[in-house]
């Protein structure tokens, strides 16, 4: 009997889990084309069940937040890069006075093949 109640709940677990699934696709996918990331404004305004002037007001404060949103992200992944790039430098300084000029090579070596790998894979957190 506990068997049978297992069963059943690791199929009501997978069929709740493909339904999911199956949203996040269906919602994903619309008219062809990819979901944007970020909040769509149209279901908000209307599950915020807004009138057409309030719709008009909502979206374009969205879409004015959306743009200083990206603009903050942008800013912070240069500063980010600026000072990851700065620290390797200290890095390899500091190194430099433990290893060998061929180690000290070999080490940037490494580290500029561990850099372009992520590049390369689009690795959006590089913490090289």
């Amino acid at each position: 009997m506990k068997t049978v109640q297992k069963n059943i709940t690791s199929l009501l677990a997978a069929s709740v889990l493909a339904g999911s699934i199956f949203t996040s696709v269906a919602y994903a996918v619309e008219d062809g084309k990819k979901h944007k990331r970020g909040p769509n404004i149209e279901r908000i305004a209307e599950k915020l069940e807004l009138s057409s002037e309030e719709t008009v007001s909502f979206t374009e404060v969205m879409k004015l937040q959306i743009e200083k949103k990206k603009a903050i992200s942008t800013a912070l992944r240069e500063e980010r890069k600026s000072k990851m790039d700065a620290h390797r430098e200290d890095t390899l300084t500091a190194l430099a006075a433990v290893l060998t000029e061929e180690q000290l090579n070999t080490m940037q070596e490494m580290m500029d093949r561990k850099k372009n790998r992520k590049k390369k894979r689009g690795d959006k957190h590089d913490h090289s």
